[in-house]
């Protein structure tokens, strides 16, 4: 016991939230009915896990995420604002704002949790946002029902973390989603070591040489050598051939009995439905998918179905850097989603060619979506300039009802 506190004080990486794996072995936790020891670090040597925790955190990570003003025509960046530079480009020295989204988000999708501490000036405005391993920090909710944190030797109150929570039965901590797939988890680390394994050993099945008669433990080592010398290095794909009358009896079963690669295919499409990932992304197209068809139908599905939901977590979490003014004033924190909701050049030029008609955009707007400057005048800020291939304004596609009464009169 002396032996586990010294080593609790000394890996100071850990909290009964999100264990560190040596103290979940400790304990006996961790283990699968497949043998495998699941933990968030082992469960990243699957691909699959892999594939779904970077396509979610580099897919959060690459949105443009702004901070903006509702005015009486809409809203404004609010660049006046120090944490939309923060936010934009870098919330703390060592991290731009892409890699900082990216491991909070990379934490999310482990653990469940992502946590970074909010440090701010005399005037209470945040001056650097800097990440926490959900290791080191335990949430705590006091009598009173507030939530404060608990960081190496002191405590922190709200306002000090950026507490990014997933789906919570408690209301304080998210549930790790690695922890809750890992038996399935646990068996895709388990065919993954078996197919290693069978490579290593020359794709070999257990089995036995039956010799028919009594021999002896010279002739045992004779006949092991022998065995051994033709299914190793070039001759791994030859077919032994030992003499002596002994046959092979087969103890175990082959990669195809074992149905090994149907088994590896099921464990992609357990852990994408547990993530929600379109198979397609993680290039398994074997299956029809019920996304859609086209990329711009496959894209809005992955959008709506798995991003938004983290999305909203994620605006939702970071207006409370806002202060209650601020919030009353009209500034929130919004993702631009047109980067993934662009079809191919077809489909964009007939949307906007409608959106044109109806005058739902200006030229100044469309230009901006395709990453274009505006117009220099005040034409492009016009709904009805130029529209549908005119030039000269609105009256050219709808005349003032009062000059035309004048001019029948």
């Amino acid at each position: 016991m002396d032996g586990l506190r010294s080593r609790v004080v000394k890996e100071r990486r850990t909290s009964l939230s999100s264990p560190e794996q040596w103290l979940v072995e400790v304990f006996g936790g961790g283990a699968t009915k497949s043998g495998a020891k699941v933990s968030p670090d082992t469960a990243l040597t699957v691909s699959t896990v892999f594939a779904c925790t970077r396509i979610l955190a580099e897919s959060v990570a690459s949105l443009p995420l702004k901070l903006y003003r509702k005015t009486a025509d809409g809203r404004e960046e609010a660049s006046d604002h120090p944490l939309f530079s923060l936010l934009k480009d870098g919330p703390n020295e060592g991290q731009t704002s892409f890699e900082w989204r990216e491991m909070m988000q990379g934490h999310l999708a482990l653990r469940g949790n992502g946590y970074s501490r909010v440090r701010r000036n005399s005037y209470f405005e945040v001056t650097a946002i800097e990440p926490i391993h959900p290791c080191d920090i335990q949430p705590r909710k006091l009598p009173s029902g507030r939530i404060v944190y608990d960081v190496k030797s002191e405590t922190l109150l709200p306002t000090d973390v950026l507490h990014l929570r997933g789906l919570s039965t408690d209301g304080v901590c998210g549930l790790s989603p690695v922890r809750l797939m890992r038996e399935s988890i646990g068996l895709a680390l388990t065919t993954q070591e078996h197919g290693a394994k069978s490579f290593a050993n020359g794709n070999r099945f257990p089995g036995i040489l039956k010799a028919p008669g009594s021999v002896t433990p010279d002739q045992i080592k004779q006949i092991r050598d022998v065995w051994d010398s033709q299914r190793s290095g070039d001759n791994a794909s030859k077919a032994p051939v030992v003499g002596g009358g002994l046959d092979w009896i087969s103890v175990g079963m082959r990669n195809d009995e074992a149905e090994f690669l149907g088994s590896r295919r099921f464990e992609v499409e357990e852990i994408a439905r547990a993530y929600r990932i379109p198979l397609h992304l993680l290039q398994s197209t074997e299956k029809t998918t019920t996304w859609g068809s086209g990329v711009e139908q496959l894209n809005l599905g992955f959008l709506n179905y798995t991003l938004q939901p983290w999305l909203v977590r994620w605006e939702q979490r970071l207006n409370t850097l806002l202060t209650e003014d601020e919030r009353k004033e009209g500034l929130y924190f919004s993702f631009n989603l047109n980067a993934l909701m662009r079809g191919d050049a077809k489909s964009r030029a007939e949307f906007y060619k409608i959106m044109r008609e109806i005058r739902g955009i200006t030229v100044n707007e469309l230009r901006e979506r395709e990453e274009l400057n505006d117009f220099p005048d005040a034409i492009g800020d016009n709904p009805r300039e130029g529209f549908n291939g005119q030039g000269g304004g609105a009256t050219q596609d709808v005349k003032n009802p009062a000059k035309q009464e004048q001019e029948a009169a």
